[in-house]
Order: structure tokens, then C-alpha cells, then sequence
């Protein structure tokens, strides 16, 4: 039988490297046998490498035979493969027969060359191969892939412990607790619950939860059995926050920048000293961030004039400073039964720049004469202030009814609110109930009386302000945010429930009325460490006031800055009004067969209702009799709430 020297190959083939014989080739495909005989067919581009075998008969058992024995025992030195790697140059890209010329002898067959290309392509941590040619890889190559490796078996790990804790959470188990990463993993479904695919663990989490195709329904049920099955729920709330705009915390950077400007002494250059005059802040009892108070610096017989002083946090604070960036971008102290996430951090909102008993303090103060003809501005000066007494409203109450002068701006304060309502203002007179949830399991409704003449004297001097500051901006052609509510153009969507038409008030840098306040400018101003828009407007005066000694704010940037105060302002109203709404669920689930007033507020088919109960303002699925309208007094019996599905269910027990 005549002889033949066979041609091997090796080759991927089903994700796997194979050796191959050569046996014949068609066209542009070769017939590959393989080890176990099966027969398949490559391109000559799919072979990685090819080599002679030994010479034997042309039996083609033989060929099969030699592919087995050899095939099954190739193995390349290792001190000759990392001599190899010693003499390359990293980066080098060197041929295949350059490579067999360094460490093979010249003698060496076709299995020895085939045992180096095999050795050099298994070793890829340090040998680099494209397209037949090999490169060493650098020691920093090396590094960089085997960080990469460790990364890639850590996070296939990590998934098939993600893997693990979701068939746990599915079948109502939970042992993940002693695992370090376990409560790392919860805090990812929070996450993940709080901001669905915009999470940043969504891409990581969505195939190992199967969650992909969940709508957001299923998502929020499932992820909520998943934490209550761990013990991890922590309400909705919470959750509500971290899905809002609100940054609960600063960056340390931020931190350590208020904590410096804390350190800063009030200065009195280019101010008046108000020092010496009785100053007064009137504010909640729990108010912390206090930033206005007031001084009457004459008290004549007809007249008095009065100071407004408004905290003025440091001119250091500009655009491109990154605690003044980071106002532009909070825009509002937001307040919620949860907590307070001020637009300053604390050292700045309750300490440095609020307007605390007995520290000097920076202000822009506001001089208005008060008399029979109204409110007259006097000018706005920079003003160092020293607050006499921080009151609460008990303690303003007894000031304004026990002070003659006192006693007089409080009238004089009547007479400014009865004059905006001949304007078309709306005054309303109202009880507003505080929820104490110091327990949660034992929430508690407080009434908190705001129909005193104090509470109106505070009310009426902030209006008054900003009233000022709007017409002063108007006055001097200085640009700044106004608030506007221009009247309607007709009736439809614009007119409000009771027919009064006016629009829904608004930021605009374009001043124009404001006709629920009954104001022709209104310019927010009074909170500047607890509002941007009353930053930006009190450095504006400022600036006006201070003889070129303090330059304004970029006027380009305004439009922007009254545009994203619109939405900031509407998403802080509504993350406390739904977190307020939940707690007053919790306590109707805790009070479940007290009764209350309420208000039907919705018709709809057969005897569906809903219904308003008072003092809470909760809505109510409630059945009524047919005759029953939309404003119709009833008395009703809370009998069922879920807290978080917003359900409250309440049944008829008479006419209120």
C-alpha cells in the first residue's frame, strides 16, 4: 500500500478548539475528519493553523489513527514557552514561522510546530493572536487582563448569587441576611423600585430577576413582595424620595465648602447697624432655618416705619461656585413628614445664615412706612442685624397683644390684607392638623390654629416684601423672576372651581400681575436660604442697592433658572403631598371605625361615590344614595385603608 504524509488542522467548532485531518478538499471547503471520525466541512479562512503529520499508508484508518495518538499528547515545554516569552519584544508581532525559528530546532516536525502554536494560543494571558500572527503581551497587558478576569468571574458569581436570593425570594424564603453582599442586594431592589430602568443597577439586575418584561405594575408588586418576604420594606415613602429630584444628603466636597463659609464672621462693611433696635423672628417652634425678622424703628402716632429683614447669605455664593451651583440645582428646601432636605447644608441653612437670637447676622432689610394710606416703600438697605428674640406664634401672640406698637403693625397688617382682597385677592381663614409620626405605629393628628392676628401679621409682611421687591424690580428695570397669575382670558380649563377666573400662578422673568395676591408685581424674595428664586431676586436688590460694590447676576441665565424653578417647585410640591397622603392613610388604618364629616366630591354610575373627609383632605370611595350631589355634607364611618394602594374606604352613618 502506497504511503502519504496527512495534513492536520485545528479549528473552533462549536465553541470548542478541535484537531482536524485534512482528508479532502471540494470547491472552496475542505473535509475535515475529526478525532472521533465525524466528518464536517470548513473554509480554508475558519482553520487556524494547519501541519504535516507522519508519514503512513494511505489506509484511511491510519491518518484517523496518527490524529488520535498525537493529537491526545501535545504539550509544548513550559521553560521553552516562557523563554520564548522572555525573548519577545511586548508588542511585537511576530509570524508564526519567525516563532518556530526561536524555539524550535530546524529538524522539528510538523506535531512539534503544531505543539508551539497550540502552547502559544492557550496561553493568551500572555501571547496576543490575530489572524495567524502572535504578539507578547506587555506586564501592564497582563495586569490589565487578569484584572479584567477577576472582574468578569466576580460578577458571574455575583449573578449566580442574584440568581439564588430571587428563587429564595419567589418561593417565600430569605437566607441571604448572612451574606456580606446580602444587604447591598436589598438596597438594589429599593432602588430599583424607586426608579425602575433609570436604577443604575437596572442593566445589572433585569436578566437575573427576570424583570425585563415586567410592566410597572408587576414590577412594583413583585419587588414589594420580594422586600416584605426579607423583612426590607420600608414603606413607600422613602422611595418616593429617592425616585424624586430630592438629594437627601450633600457630597462631602459640599460639606466641607458650607462648613468653611460657617466659620466666616457677619461683616459689617457697606451695612447699617441694626443692632441696637428689638428684633424679632416669629416662625413654628420647630423652625430651624429662620430667615426673616422684623424691627419697628419708629412708632409715631399715625404712622410707623418698619424694618424687613430678609438673611443675606454670603456674596462669596456666585455661579461656578460649587455651593451656589448646587442651589441652582436643589432650588427649594423641600419639607415632608419624612424630613427636611434643605437647598444648603445645615452648617449654612440652620446655623451661619439663619437669623439666630443674639448672632450678628447679614441681611438685606426693607424700610416701609405703614399709615393710613397703606404701605410705602422707603429703600432697601444692607443691613447687619443682631435678633433680640427668636419667638414662636404663642409667644408673637402675646408680644403683638401686650405691645402697643406691636399691637398697631398687627391692625396695620388687617388693613394691607383688606385692601388686596378689594383687589381681588382670596383670603382664607384656615386650621391646619399637623400629623405626629415620632411613633409610626401610634400617629397622632395635631390641630395647628393659624387664624390668629399673629398669623396674619407674618403672612401680610411677607406679602408686603415681595410685593416691594416685585415693584422695585419693575421700578428700576432690574431683571429678576416674578411670580404672575395675569387674569384669564376666558372661561373653560382657566377658571377655577368656585368661577373665579384667574390662571394657575407661574415663574415668568416677564413681569405681570399677580392676581391672587391682588399685587400688580410679585417677586419672591423673603426665603433666599430655603428658595433660589429668593436668591437670585434679593442678590439682584442687593447688587442695586450696594453702589456697583456687588455685581448682578448673569441676566442670560434667568429664563433657564425660572424655567426649571417651575418644574423643581411642582415636583417638591407633589413628592410631599403624596408622602402626606400616605401617612394620613397609616393613620385612617389605625383609627378604622372613627367617624368623620366629609364632602361628596365625585358622581359617578349607580351608587359609586368619592367623598372628601374633613379635616384631612383625603379622598374616599364611599356608597351614597342617588339623590346625594357633588358638595353635599355627609357623615361616614372609616372601614377599610390600604395604605399603599392609596385605598381608603369609608360607608354613610348620616347627614353632617
Amino acid at each position: 500500500m502506497a504511503a502519504m504524509t496527512p495534513r492536520y488542522c485545528c479549528f473552533y467548532y462549536r465553541q470548542a478548539l478541535r484537531l482536524g485531518w485534512l482528508r479532502t478538499q471540494k470547491g472552496n471547503q475542505y473535509e475535515v475528519s475529526l478525532t472521533d471520525g465525524e466528518a464536517v466541512r470548513q473554509r480554508p479562512g475558519a482553520l487556524l493553523y494547519t501541519w504535516p503529520g507522519d508519514e503512513c499508508t494511505e489506509d484511511l484508518q491510519a491518518p484517523l489513527e496518527q490524529l488520535r495518538r498525537r493529537g491526545e499528547n501535545l504539550k509544548f515545554p513550559q521553560e521553552k514557552l516562557d523563554a520564548l516569552y522572555a525573548a519577545l519584544p511586548p508588542g511585537e508581532s511576530r509570524t508564526m514561522a519567525e516563532l518556530e525559528a526561536l524555539a524550535l530546532p530546524p529538524e522539528a516536525g510538523g506535531w512539534q510546530r503544531a505543539e508551539l502554536f497550540l502552547a502559544l494560543l492557550k496561553d493568551s494571558r500572555r501571547f496576543r493572536h490575530v489572524r495567524g500572527v502572535f504578539s507578547a503581551r506587555s506586564p501592564e497587558d497582563i495586569a490589565g487582563q487578569e484584572a479584567k478576569r477577576a472582574e468578569r468571574e466576580l460578577r458571574e458569581e455575583q449573578q449566580r448569587q442574584i440568581t439564588q436570593w430571587r428563587d429564595q425570594l419567589e418561593q417565600g424564603e430569605w437566607t441571604g441576611q448572612p451574606h456580606p453582599q446580602a444587604e447591598d442586594f436589598l438596597e438594589q431592589l429599593r432602588t430599583l423600585l424607586a426608579l425602575e430602568r433609570r436604577s443604575p443597577h437596572w442593566a445589572e439586575l433585569a436578566r437575573p430577576l427576570e424583570i425585563s418584561s415586567l410592566t410597572t405594575a408587576e414590577l412594583e408588586a413583585r419587588l414589594v413582595r420580594w422586600l416584605k418576604t426579607a423583612h426590607a420594606w420600608k414603606g413607600w415613602p422613602s422611595l418616593w424620595i429617592r425616585g424624586s429630584e430630592v438629594t437627601p444628603d450633600f457630597a462631602p466636597p459640599l460639606r466641607a465648602a458650607a462648613d468653611t463659609l460657617a466659620q466666616q464672621s457677619a461683616s459689617s462693611r457697606g451695612r447699617r447697624d441694626f443692632r441696637g433696635v428689638f428684633t424679632c423672628t416669629i416662625d413654628s417652634a420647630a423652625t430651624l432655618d429662620r430667615d426673616d425678622a422684623v424691627s419697628i424703628l419708629e412708632a409715631g402716632q399715625k404712622e410707623l416705619l418698619v424694618a424687613l429683614h430678609i438673611a443675606e447669605p454670603s456674596t462669596d455664593l456666585s455661579p461656578g461656585q460649587p455651593l451656589f451651583d448646587e442651589a441652582a440645582r436643589r432650588y427649594t428646601s423641600v419639607y415632608t413628614l419624612e424630613g427636611v432636605f434643605p437647598m444648603f447644608p445645615e452648617a449654612l441653612s440652620n446655623r451661619r445664615f439663619s437669623l439666630i437670637e443674639a448672632q450678628d447676622r447679614e441681611t438685606l432689610s426693607c424700610l416701609v412706612r405703614l399709615g393710613e394710606q397703606g404701605a410705602e416703600l422707603v429703600g432697601f438697605e444692607r443691613g447687619l442685624i443682631q435678633v433680640t428674640h427668636n419667638l414662636d406664634y404663642i409667644q408673637g401672640q402675646t408680644l403683638v397683644e401686650t405691645e402697643a406698637a406691636w399691637g398697631r403693625l398687627s391692625q396695620q397688617c388687617d388693613a394691607l390684607a383688606g385692601a388686596r382682597e378689594r383687589r381681588g385677592a382670596v383670603l382664607q381663614e384656615r386650621r391646619d392638623w399637623h400629623l405626629d409620626i415620632s411613633d409610626p405605629e401610634h400617629i397622632a393628628l395635631v390641630e395647628v390654629n393659624r387664624t390668629g392676628s399673629v398669623h396674619r401679621m407674618v403672612e401680610e409682611l411677607a406679602v408686603l416684601h415681595n410685593c416691594l421687591v416685585g415693584s422695585h424690580l419693575k421700578r428700576h428695570r432690574i431683571p429678576g423672576i416674578y411670580r404672575i397669575q395675569p387674569r384669564a382670558s376666558g372661561g373653560g380649563s382657566e377658571w377655577v372651581e368656585e368661577g373665579a377666573p384667574v390662571q394657575a400662578a407661574r415663574f415668568s422673568v416677564h413681569g405681570a400681575e399677580h392676581r391672587g395676591v391682588g399685587c400688580e408685581r410679585y417677586a419672591l424674595s423673603t426665603s433666599p436660604i430655603r428658595r433660589f428664586v429668593d436668591l437670585v431676586n434679593q442678590r439682584q436688590i442687593a447688587a442695586h442697592c450696594s453702589g456697583g460694590t456687588l455685581p448682578p447676576l448673569p441676566q442670560d441665565m434667568l429664563p433657564e433658572w425660572a424655567e426649571q424653578a417651575e418644574s423643581r417647585t411642582n415636583s417638591a410640591n407633589e413628592l410631599g403631598r403624596r408622602i402626606q397622603g400616605y401617612w394620613k392613610r397609616r393613620y385612617l388604618a389605625q383609627h378604622l371605625g372613627m367617624e368623620l364629616d366629609a364632602t361628596v366630591r365625585i358622581r359617578g354610575d349607580g351608587l359609586a361615590r368619592r367623598v372628601m373627609l374633613e379635616p384631612l383632605l383625603v379622598e374616599a370611595d364611599c356608597e351614597l344614595p342617588a339623590h346625594l350631589g357633588k358638595g353635599d355634607a355627609v357623615r361616614v364611618q372609616v372601614v377599610a385603608v390600604l395604605p399603599d394602594l392609596h385605598q381608603v374606604r369609608v360607608r354613610l352613618v348620616g347627614p353632617s
